[in-house]
C-alpha cells in the first residue's frame, strides 16, 4: 500500500487520510465534502512515512531536518511556512524532527542542522546545510520547485552510471536497470 498524509479540512476540521500521489488531485473531505487543497504549510513527517512520501510525491519535495532546540532551525521556519504557501501545488515542504526520527536523520546524513534536502522524482537533487537569509532560502526553494519531477541532480546520477554490465574485455554491454532508489528492478 502507498504512503498517505493526514490533511485537516479547513471547513469542519475533520482529519482526512489522502494517498500521496493524490495530494494535488483535489480530494474532498469525508465529512463535509468540501474540497481539500494541497498542503500550504510544512507537513510533519516521521520515520514511517518519509520515504514513501519522497518516492510517491508528484511534485518536488524539500525536507527540513530540524530540532526544537536548534536556533537556526527556528529562524528558517517562518520562511519555510511562507514558501509552502507561496509554492503550494509546485513544491511539498516536509519537516522531520531529528530527535524523534533518528532513522530518517541517519539515512539522509543529517549530521548538522538545519539540513534541507530537495528531492525530485524520488532522488535527492539538492542539499543545503545551515540557515540561509530569507531571500536566499526562498530563491533556493523556488529553483527546486521549478525543477521537473524526475530530474535529479548530477550527483544523484553518478551511482547509476557506475552500475553497468561489462563483458570480458571491459566493454559496456548494457546498463543495469535500477529503480529510483538505485535498486535493481528485475527487468
Amino acid at each position: 500500500m502507498g504512503s498517505s498524509l493526514v490533511l485537516r479540512c479547513r471547513q469542519c476540521g475533520q482529519a482526512n487520510r489522502i494517498p500521496v500521489p493524490r495530494i494535488f488531485a483535489g480530494g474532498r473531505c469525508g465529512a463535509c465534502k468540501s474540497p481539500l487543497p494541497a498542503p500550504d504549510h510544512p507537513v510533519e513527517l516521521g520515520d514511517d512515512d518519509l520515504e514513501g512520501l519522497i518516492a510517491e510525491a508528484p511534485v518536488p519535495v524539500v525536507i527540513d531536518f530540524w530540532a526544537p532546540w536548534c536556533g537556526p532551525c527556528r529562524m528558517i521556519a517562518p520562511t519555510l511556512e511562507d514558501a509552502a504557501r507561496k509554492l503550494q501545488g509546485r513544491l511539498l515542504v516536509g519537516k522531520v524532527n531529528v530527535d524523534d526520527n533518528p532513522r530518517s536523520a541517519a539515512l539522509h546524513g543529517a549530521r548538522s542542522i538545519p539540513l534541507l534536502v530537495g528531492f525530485s522524482g524520488g532522488s535527492p537533487s539538492q542539499r543545503q546545510v545551515g540557515a540561509l537569509p530569507p531571500p536566499a532560502l526562498l530563491a533556493w526553494l523556488e529553483k527546486l520547485a521549478a525543477r521537473p519531477p524526475g530530474l535529479a541532480g548530477p550527483a544523484s546520477l553518478l551511482p547509476l552510471l557506475a552500475r553497468v554490465v561489462v563483458d570480458h574485455e571491459g566493454k559496456i554491454v548494457a546498463p543495469l536497470l535500477l529503480d529510483p532508489r538505485g535498486r535493481w528492478d528485475g527487468r
